[in-house]
């Protein structure tokens, strides 16, 4: 069994173009390309947050990153299984749909946190438009107004993406679920 250091390696190397992957990872993240090309040859162990975008990106082999072994049935495997599997088990495309759908679900989720600089601004705004209809000569600060209506924009946008998501993330449990009986005849949760 490898480190978790070399499969980070050989995950890497089989998912990206070799003259572009760094700078692929660091547009798809906030870590600089020379952390990730550090981390690729060896010269610094991979962060938290590197494991992290990976798994974001190959959902499919973070169980095989993690702890070396594959469970190919339930979709989880090895960048390269070139002649270690039955067929039945190479590709498991339902399964890879769900773990993306449900990734992204995740970080919508954890991404609709407002941080007390936001809130503390929409207060503001909140309390000077009380103010304002009270009295003529108060007005509304039109940063913080702009501000507040285009978070509350992102807010819907980001609520109607997760509706839309979860109505996916059911359609691509039925799929990896059919897949699976296609597949073996088993039921798969």
């Amino acid at each position: 069994m490898s480190k978790l250091a070399e499969r980070f390696t050989e995950l890497i190397a089989a998912k990206t173009e070799q003259g572009q992957r760094f700078k692929f990872l660091e547009g798809v993240s906030a870590i600089p390309a020379i952390s990730w090309r550090k981390a690729f040859n060896g010269g610094q162990r991979p962060t938290a947050e590197m494991l992290e975008t990976v798994a974001q990106l190959w959902p499919e082999h973070v169980f095989w990153l993690l702890s070396g072994w594959t469970d190919n049935e339930a979709g989880h495997s090895a960048p390269d299984q070139s002649g270690t599997l039955d067929a039945a088990f190479q590709s498991r495309p339902a399964a890879i749909e769900f773990f993306r759908l449900r990734g992204e679900l995740s970080r919508l989720a954890g991404n609709g946190k407002r941080s007390l600089k936001q809130r503390w601004e929409d207060w503001l705004t909140d309390q000077q438009e009380r103010n304002s209809a009270k009295y003529r000569w108060a007005s509304v600060h039109p940063a913080l107004a702009q501000r507040k209506t285009d978070n509350a924009r992102v807010a819907k946008a980001r609520d109607e993406r997760m509706h839309e998501l979860v109505e996916l993330i059911g359609l691509a449990r039925r799929k990896r679920r059919a897949e699976a009986q296609a597949l073996d005849g088993s039921e798969e949760n």
